[in-house]
């Protein structure tokens, strides 16, 4: 090792160690304290005093060092301030190994960013109803028809009443006057369901079921919904229809006037 050279700008800190000849080296790295070292293989330190330990002080690198760590390994030292990112090669012509110690960039600083005061949250008033438009709910089947049964024992009738009742509780907070057909386990003939829609001047009748599948769907999932109309609209709206009402037929014979009466409502 003849001499060992730096030069410092802006961005990096290059030092280079000059050779007599090639040779190989291994570099590393340890933190607490930071510091960077290069092993020049089969090297003999012959500089000046003067030149075994250089001050650079230039914000990435303190001091270079250099010692003869053993017979045939030189050791240069890299003092560091903190953990830096470096790139080392050699030359020839004449040979040298040059080490670049890169300035670590600066963190930058979060902005405080000044946001408009977030405005008032106002509660949204509820839609005023009105009219006294009367919702009838018709809890399906009931008493001596049970409607559909589940795996379990569950039944239809059980299903749409507990159904029934939350809705009329949601309808009557919202000020919407609301009444059910049945509010125990009764069965009760359609006409009767119809009767007592006309009484309380129903506006609008809905009437709900938690309807079987046929066998070849036995995955079936989702609702159904049907808009009542004197005729039927589709084979299998017929199927549903004429599955539901069949046990509630109190008079087989007064279908077609039901349809009429319930086409009114």
């Amino acid at each position: 090792m003849l001499k060992v050279r730096s030069y410092s700008d802006s961005d990096k800190t290059r030092v280079v160690i000059d050779l007599s000849e090639k040779t190989e080296f291994k570099a590393n790295k340890l933190t607490n304290p930071d510091k960077i070292f290069i092993d020049i293989i089969g090297s003999i330190l012959k500089l000046e005093d003067t030149f075994k330990e250089i001050e650079i002080n230039d914000g990435i690198l303190k001091t270079v060092r250099t010692a003869q760590f053993n017979e045939e390994i030189t050791r240069v030292v890299f003092d560091l301030y903190q953990e830096v990112k470096y790139n080392i090669f050699s030359l020839t012509d004449p040979d040298r190994v040059v080490i670049d110690i890169f300035r670590p960039e600066k963190k930058s600083e979060p902005l405080l960013e000044t946001l408009p005061p977030k405005p008032e949250e106002k509660p949204v008033p509820e839609p005023k109803v009105t009219g006294k438009r009367v919702v009838i709910i018709d809890p399906g089947h009931g008493g001596s028809d049970p409607g559909a049964i589940g795996p379990t024992g569950l039944k239809e009738s059980e299903v749409t009443l507990k159904v029934a009742l939350h809705l009329e509780e949601l309808l009557k907070k919202a000020g919407i006057p609301t009444y059910l057909t049945r509010y125990k386990n009764d069965f009760i003939s359609l006409e009767d369901r119809v009767n007592f829609a006309n009484q309380k001047n129903g506006f609008i009748f809905v009437s709900i079921h938690a309807n079987s599948t046929l066998n070849n769907r036995p995955t079936a999932i989702g609702t159904e919904t049907f808009v009542l109309s004197s005729k039927y609209i589709g084979a299998s709206a017929k199927d549903v229809a004429d599955r539901e009402n069949r046990a509630s037929r109190a008079h087989p014979e007064v279908d077609a006037d039901l349809a009429s009466i319930i086409g009114d409502l």
